[in-house]
């Protein structure tokens, strides 16, 4: 084959087959649903967070840990960054140890398979709602450089979600599944 006729393969039959042409061809009543769902998720996430003092024991300090989030998405591309704000305070005899961490999640929402309530700590009432990747494959990026196949929303507030937490689950599920995601693994 010359090199034109390559060309002209890949671009018919190589490209529809990616991500990029699934996104492209998002009907307008999938891009309405995942941007309604984006925007109720982007007027909850304030709410959801993780305030917590942690008590130290004799010998040292307690610490308090404050996770809390923001997400900026494209609902026609199903794309999603995830802000993750991650402050530590550290109350010691030599004074207060603070740091801050932001951490940026970037993905497409048909890559992802589930998101589910996990209880990490019930002594300290601390859940996470973990985002899941399709097969357990490393396609969320993670920061400038790492690539990850999971991530935690950390809380022990909902604001008004407290009574239903579930509300999240439905709404960001609704996204995955207008955008291509939520796939179950076949064996």
């Amino acid at each position: 084959m010359t090199n034109q006729l390559k060309l002209l393969f890949m671009l018919l039959f190589m490209i529809p087959m990616s991500g990029m042409a699934q996104n492209a061809t998002l009907s307008p009543a999938a891009t309405e649903t995942v941007q309604e769902a984006l925007d109720w998720i982007s007027g909850k996430l304030p709410d959801i967070k993780m305030n917590k003092y942690f008590d130290g024991s004799l010998t040292r300090r307690g610490y308090t840990e404050i996770y809390n989030y923001t997400i900026e998405y494209d609902a026609a591309n199903c794309t999603v960054i995830l802000n993750q704000k991650y402050s530590w305070v550290k109350d010691d005899r030599s004074g207060r140890n603070d740091y801050d961490v932001e951490t940026k999640y970037e993905f497409k929402l048909s890559d992802i398979k589930s998101i589910e309530i996990v209880e990490n700590s019930p002594y300290y009432g601390v859940n996470s709602y973990v985002v899941k990747t399709n097969n357990s494959k490393d396609l969320i990026k993670q920061g400038e450089n790492a690539m990850v196949n999971e991530f935690a929303i950390k809380y022990n507030e909902l604001g008004e979600l407290a009574e239903n937490p579930e509300r999240f689950l439905n709404a960001f599920n609704d996204a995955i599944k207008n955008c291509g995601g939520g796939k179950k693994e076949k064996y």
